[in-house]
Order: C-alpha cells, then structure tokens, then sequence
C-alpha cells in the first residue's frame, strides 16, 4: 500500500464518476419536465431532422384541412345563391305557361312581362353580387376573365373550363343577311255621310275610319289610347288619339321602333323605311312596319287595348330570320395557327374558344374598319369583320395538401341572365310566350347542372378532410414515437442515475479522507 498526499487519485476518480452521474441525472430531469425525449439537436441528431420535418407536414396537413373547410364555405355560399335562382327560373317559367293561355288579353300580358323583368334583373343581380371574401362567384370571373377589342359588339360568356386560355383572333363573315320582320295593316276604309266608301290615305284621321268605331257605334279613340312595343329585350309605349292620321301614327310607330333598338346604333334617319303609309297599288289604304333589325332578336309585339289592336288589325306577313355567319378563331399565342371554323344562324357560338361562348351584337351590319390602335373593329354596315379576345385564366385552386401542387381546382360559369338564355325572355304574346318555356327551361338545366357540379365539389372536399385528418392522426403518431419521452423507462433512467450520484458523493467523501491516515503513522 502506498500512501500519497499531493494526488489523491481515489478522490479524482470518484470526483469524474460523480460528474458523469450529474450530467446523466439533469439531462433526465429535463426530459421528465418536458416530456420531450429529444430536447436539443445533441440528444438525437437525426431524429431531430426527421421529426422537424414531420412536424412541417402535421402543421400543413392541418392547415390544409382548415384550406378546404373554407373551400367549402365557398362553394355552399354559391350554391344557395344558385337555390335562389332555381326558384326564380321555376317562377318564370310558371309565369311562361300562364302567359301562353289564350284566356289573357295583351294587356295581361304586359304585367305579367313586368314581373318577369324583375326576376331577370335579380338573376343579374345575384350573378353579379355573389361572393365570398370580396371575390366574386357568379359572373364567371371564378373561370376567367375576357376582354374584347369591341365590347360594342361581341362578348364572351364562360361556360366551362378555359384551361390555360390565350389570345384569339376572330374572323367573321356573313353567309345571308337575314330578314327583318314585317306586319300590314288590313286596308283602313273611310265613309263618308252619304255611306260611300273611300280608301284611307296618310292625312286620314282614325276618327274616319270605319274600323276604329265598333259595332254599337261606339268611337274606340274616345280616350286616348296606349299601345306598348316590345323587341330586342326592349318595351316602349306610344299614345294614339282619334284626331290622328295615319301619317301621324306611322310616325309615333317608327319612333318607338328607333327608342326600342337605339343601343344597336339604329339612327333616326331610317324612320322612313321601317313604318309606311301605303297610298298605291294593292296595299293601298294599309300601313307596313319593318323591324329595325333583322332576325329573330329584332321581332315586334304590340301590346294595348283588345279592341284598339284588333281595329289596327296587325297581320305578318314576312318572317324574321336570322342572319348566318362563318366564324374561323385562331389563337394567336399557339404554334399551331390553324383556324377552327363554324357556322351560325343567331348570335352565338359555342366553343370555338375552349370554355368561352362567342355572343355577337346581331344589331351591328359588320365591316371591316381601323381604330386607332391599328387593330381591326366592328362598325356598322358589311359583311364581315375581325377582331381580339383575351381569355384570361383565373380558376380556383383550393390548397387541400400539405406540399406544393396538391390543389384541387374548381371553377364556376358565367350565370348572369344572357349567359343562361333568359335576358330576352319575352312573355308580351302567346307566340313568344310558348318560345319563352324552352328558353327557361334549358336555363333551369344550366342552373342545375352548375349546381351539381359544387355539389360534387363539396363531397369530394369532405372525403379530403377525412383524408387529412387520418394522415394527420399517422403523422403525428410517428411523430410522437421519435420525439416524446417514454416516462416508464426513462424513470428506469432517472433513479439509477438518482443512486449513482448519491454513491457518488459517498465515495468520493470516503475518498478525500483516505490521506488522514498518513497522521496515524506521523504520531
């Protein structure tokens, strides 16, 4: 046995022992008090690494799912606003079967028309209004958005899905002309005191004429009376007077068929053509009214007192067709600039640009004309013309994922009244009346195929919530094994560090008071 006081090497040894029992119960105390087994990067240099980046994906697999609760949001806040318009749609074409009934007077008619008016307005005003977090649903602008070089003269309305859209060049050109609509009047007969029977001419007043007194001798102009015109998605009154000629009355007719297509550039100067009074040959003693426009959009309805348009006696006698055109599209943003080409008889055409219907204004006789820009536009008088659209892409992606590209898409049509076919809904005669059904109801399907579209929008939006939370639930599990504590075993841990320090400081008391032993052999 050797006995040395400068070193004590016992004390030294139980000293390091001691140091290492320390370090091992702190780092235990600290996982206990955190319940973290991994508490810095030293405790477990990979787990850390993946259990940050589990941790990345449970924060985005739960934000995700707040992503799509909001999606949903969106999609029922479009969806009950298209409820409303079903209901909407369902009255007008309640309205459309009752004005079809020959039981209604003309009259009838028109206050059944005001009531239609007013539902299409609230179709626009809810198409246009619609929106979630300012952004709007209806109007097609959650598709995309289209600019034209003329918006005088076409538009476009979004039907579907534009994909990437582009830029596209429009050649137009008309195949017929079309025909404007005409109606005659029977031949106007004027007796004189004696009885003897004469032809009416311009400068005849209606207090002359035999039609306008009935068979009880009673004079139907007594009154003043109103006549309402109704074409091109348009209604405007006029007032006859028993002191009226025939010329006078050609003239209020022809001013209310100007007032009626004005937004269609139809100029004051044409009044002659459209209303005339005819003074020769076989339709001598008759007035003829054209339609400003040709085509079915330009067709006239005259609506008033049974008794006063029955002595007007109003006859067509042509029929209005449409105009055909030849429309070839190219987009210019493509190599491959090969034109798709239609052809029409009406105002639209449906997808020659992907997911857009091209709508003409029918009103403008096109030609070819410079606008300052170079470019070439739609004015009026010719046969054909050219001009721009830009389809701007702007559908909605929902982020349903917790990394980049797991979107779903979504996009919502343009469903303002001309979009569904019901902007022009006329109900003023049973004619237009019986049209009107179809009409509405091929909106009713629009309306509900849009609708079902959300629909499948929303369940699949909860499958995808079901979806995150399990992937959640997973995550978070594999998460938990990597990073939280065990307490079970690291209280195993905890008290036989807790024994080796008290051992610890033990020894190392007994070990400082091995040197006294010395003095025992110094005494």
């Amino acid at each position: 046995m050797t006995l040395r006081i400068n070193q004590n090497i016992a004390a030294l040894s139980s000293h390091r022992n001691l140091l290492s029992s320390d370090t091992e119960l702190s780092k235990s105390l600290e996982r206990l008090s955190t319940g973290l087994r991994i508490n810095r990067a030293a405790d477990d240099a990979a787990g850390l690494t993946i259990s940050e980046k589990l941790r990345s994906q449970i924060k985005g697999l739960s934000r995700a799912t707040l992503n799509a609760q909001d999606a949903i949001s969106l999609i029922q806040t479009g969806e009950g606003a298209l409820n409303e318009m079903h209901t909407m749609l369902q009255r007008m074409r309640e309205l459309a079967i009752q004005s079809s009934n020959g039981t209604l007077t003309s009259n009838d008619r028109l206050e059944i028309q005001k009531e239609v008016d007013q539902l299409v307005s609230e179709i626009d005003r809810i198409a246009n209004n619609t929106e979630f977090n300012t952004r709007k649903l209806l109007n097609g602008s959650a598709t995309a958005l289209i600019s034209v070089d003329n918006p005088l003269a076409v538009r476009g309305d979004v039907v579907s899905d534009v994909f990437d859209g582009g830029d596209f060049s429009i050649a137009v050109n008309a195949l017929t002309t079309g025909r404007q609509q005409v109606w005659k009047t029977d031949v106007f007969a004027v007796f004189d005191d004696a009885g003897n029977v004469a032809t009416a001419t311009g400068s005849t007043q209606l207090s002359s004429i035999a039609l306008f007194t009935d068979t009880n001798g009673i004079f139907l102009l007594a009154r003043p009376q109103k006549i309402t015109l109704s074409g091109n998605s348009e209604s405007t009154s006029l007032i006859i007077n028993g002191t009226d000629t025939l010329q006078d009355i050609a003239g209020k007719i022809s001013l209310a068929i100007i007032d009626l297509n004005m937004s269609h550039g139809i100029a004051s100067g044409t009044s002659p053509t459209l209303v005339r009074v005819n003074t020769s040959g076989p339709a001598q003693g008759t007035i003829s009214i054209s339609s400003a426009l040709p085509g079915i959009a330009g067709e006239l309805t005259f609506s008033g007192d049974e008794d006063v348009l029955n002595a007007l006696s109003l006859t067509e006698i042509v029929t209005a067709t449409d105009p055909t055109y030849s429309i070839s599209v190219v987009n210019v943003d493509s190599t491959n600039l090969t034109p798709v080409t239609g052809r029409i008889q009406s105002n639209q055409i449906a997808e020659l640009i992907p997911g857009v219907n091209i709508v003409f204004n029918t009103a403008t006789d096109m030609t070819i004309q410079s606008n300052p820009s170079g470019r070439i536009a739609f004015s009026i008088s010719s046969t054909s013309a050219e001009y721009f659209m830009h389809v701007a892409p702007r559908q909605i992606y929902f982020q349903v994922g917790a990394n980049e590209g797991q979107t779903l898409r979504a996009f919502i049509v343009d469903l303002d009244s001309d979009a569904l076919g019901v902007g022009g809904v006329s109900l003023v005669s049973r004619e237009s009346s019986a049209l009107a059904i179809g009409s509405v109801d091929n909106a009713i399907g629009l309306v509900s195929s849009e609708r079902s579209k959300l629909g499948a929008y929303q369940n699949r939006l909860e499958n995808t919530i079901r979806n995150l939370g399990v992937a959640r639930e997973n995550l978070a599990a594999s998460e938990s094994r990597i990073r939280d504590l065990d307490f079970a075993l690291e209280m195993i841990s905890f008290t036989r560090a807790q024994i080796l320090e008290q051992s610890g400081i033990a020894m190392l008391a007994q070990a400082n008071s091995l040197p006294q032993t010395v003095l025992q052999l110094l005494g």
